[in-house]
């Protein structure tokens, strides 16, 4: 008779690991975004993102788990205008997970004042955004489209 032992389930330790991974991942997507926008034009940034390999299956509970961690990465930034830096690291961080979506950028007045919104699309859908987003600004030309300068 041998004896039974009792094996602990690894799921709790592989939750961590994936928050903690995702997290990771979220963290320098969004770092490297606002280090490309900082050092160049939005173009060059955008064609940086989009040259990342899509992969061929979709996989919704990792893109759902590095959703998560972005929001998490933006509330740890402190960001004023959080809108541009989390969209391009989106752009490029979704590629990996099947996911090839594009970037849109709007504009409204407000009084005196212009702002300027950017969101992605995913077959002409809202990708990861409000629903409300695209209804309160006028679009530009869809960014992802534009080419860099020295193109």
């Amino acid at each position: 008779m041998g004896s039974s032992a009792v094996v602990p389930s690894l799921a709790p330790f592989k939750r961590i690991l994936s928050i903690l991974w995702f997290g990771r991942r979220a963290g320098q997507a969004l770092e490297a975004a606002r280090r490309d926008l900082a050092a160049g034009p939005l173009p060059d940034a955008i064609a940086k993102r989009t040259k990342v390999t899509v992969a061929p299956t979709f996989h919704p509970f990792a893109l759902r788990a590095l959703n998560r961690a972005m929001h998490a990465a933006l509330a740890h930034a402190r960001l004023d205008a959080p809108c541009l830096p989390r969209a391009l690291a989106l752009l490029g961080a979704v590629r990996p997970l099947g996911y090839a979506p594009e970037l849109r950028i709007g504009v409204r007045r407000d009084g005196d004042r212009v702002e300027g919104q950017a969101w992605l699309v995913l077959n002409d859908a809202l990708f990861l955004e409000d629903a409300a987003t695209p209804d309160r600004y006028a679009v530009l030309e869809p960014a992802t489209n534009v080419s860099p300068p020295n193109a």
